[in-house]
């Protein structure tokens, strides 16, 4: 079954496709990455899918899990220009669904990871956001110092940004 490309309005069928198929996400990463850079704004198309599976992680967290890996796959694989941007905001994604199925220490290791390719592209927004990201997972392993200062220093540098 050969699936249309991704469009300028691809990012709902991005997340579809990342969402059904199951399997080796990095397989079907590869499918989907040279859709996705056919498209202008191939990071608006796979930050908008990202946000897609932010707001329905809870609705099935097993779906969700296995679409966030695909959607840091794409990430992975997307051409050097956006790599380490997409990849973070991707890993961002992941970590929230890590999160919200009671995977702490994996949302850590993808917010960790997420932080340092937000930092090599330069994108102070979504290193901020990394930060603020730390807060769901620290708390609930109890680390609320930690949490604490994490968001502290989130909203010093959203402020910064303007």
């Amino acid at each position: 079954m050969t699936a249309a490309p991704v469009d300028a309005r691809g990012a709902d069928a991005l997340f579809e496709r990342c969402a059904v198929v199951e399997g080796d996400p990095v397989l079907l990463a590869a499918r989907l990455v040279d859709d996705l850079a056919a498209v202008r704004d191939p990071f608006a198309v796979l930050a908008a899918a990202c946000d897609r599976l932010d707001a329905t992680a809870l609705a099935d967290l097993d779906a969700a899990l296995r679409t966030a890996a695909v959607l840091v796959a794409v990430a992975r694989a997307c051409p050097p220009a956006f790599t380490d941007r997409a990849t973070a905001r991707a890993l961002l994604s992941a970590a929230h669904t890590a999160a919200c199925a009671n995977k702490f220490d994996d949302a850590l290791a993808s917010i960790a990871e997420a932080s340092e390719r937000a930092s090599k592209a330069g994108d102070a927004l979504l290193e901020a956001r990394t930060r603020m990201a730390l807060v769901h997972p620290l708390s609930r392993l109890g680390r609320v110092e930690e949490a604490i200062a994490a968001a502290t220093s989130a909203c010093d540098a959203f402020a910064r940004s303007g």
